[in-house]
């Protein structure tokens, strides 16, 4: 198995705005770091995970790679990392991003940015059932 993860990080952060925060939720910080970071941290932290796509909004692209390669040296993060510019809707950016895979990768497990509190079980078991041989696991 050859698996890479999808961080979805493309949103506008447009309901964020209304109520007055000036940027998308997956830059807010919690405990020092971006929010999609938490994820990048937990995915570094599974067996059989070998790299992360990161799809950031595209007018955001080149200073989220920066914080990127800022982040994964200071931490000595253990996963080859690309970035990609998201597209129009949701299902556009992982569009993106799968076409971002290298083409050994026949695994692909997807989080949502947003949601930085994936553990590492988690994803483990997710791997664990798709080594079952089914086509998908949510």
């Amino acid at each position: 198995m050859h698996c890479w993860a999808i961080i979805a990080a493309a949103g506008s952060g447009s309901r964020l705005a209304g109520a007055g925060i000036d940027r998308p939720k997956q830059f807010l910080e919690l405990e020092g770091a971006p929010l999609y970071w938490h994820g990048a941290r937990t995915f570094g932290r599974v067996a059989g995970i070998r790299g992360i796509v990161f799809v950031f909004p595209p007018d955001l692209l080149e200073s989220a790679e920066q914080e990127l390669a800022r982040l994964a040296l200071a931490e000595g993060f253990p996963l080859l990392w690309r970035a990609v510019a998201g597209g129009r809707e949701r299902q556009d950016s992982v569009r993106n991003a799968l076409l971002a895979l290298p083409a050994e990768c026949d695994t692909v497990l997807v989080h949502d940015a947003a949601r930085p509190f994936i553990t590492p079980s988690l994803a483990a078991s997710v791997l664990a059932a798709l080594r079952l041989g089914p086509e998908a696991v949510i």
